[in-house]
């Protein structure tokens, strides 16, 4: 890559391809779930973009409640607070209890678990990122 091309310019060339081949092998149907973690990063953004294009609804998990407006005017069904929100009730709910049909993890570690929590018996749980990788928790999921 050149020395003046920037990461920040380059997560638009790398990523899309990414998340559109993440999604494809997710292959979530029309009008169902999909759950991700991180969802205010730029990758979660282009998640949402992509699976509102494709008929798909989005629960989003952020940090921040001042996240939350931001995602939904780009398009989210929902987000969620992790910090104060107890996430599996919510998608629960959210979901009349048929849960999300797939998350995505960009950071395994214990937002992992409660992706797994969240997701329908069946479901996939795809982790593209290692951000809180401990062995620790590894036998708890």
């Amino acid at each position: 890559m050149q020395a003046n091309v920037d990461e920040f310019a380059a997560q638009f060339f790398i990523n899309p391809w990414d998340l559109y081949q993440m999604l494809k092998l997710m292959n979530i149907p029309k009008g169902e779930y999909l759950i991700q973690g991180a969802a205010a990063s730029i990758l979660g953004r282009q998640v949402i973009t992509l699976a509102k294009h494709w008929g798909i609804k989005t629960i989003n998990i952020v940090r921040r409640d001042s996240q939350i407006q931001e995602l939904k005017d780009i398009g989210a069904d929902y987000v969620l607070n992790s910090e104060t929100e107890d996430i599996p009730a919510k998608v629960d709910e959210v979901t009349g209890g048929k849960k999300a049909y797939g998350a995505l993890d960009p950071v395994l570690g214990e937002m992992t678990k409660i992706l797994f929590a969240s997701v329908r018996n069946g479901g996939q749980v795809l982790a593209y990122g290692a951000q809180e990788m401990k062995s620790s928790w590894i036998a708890r999921i």
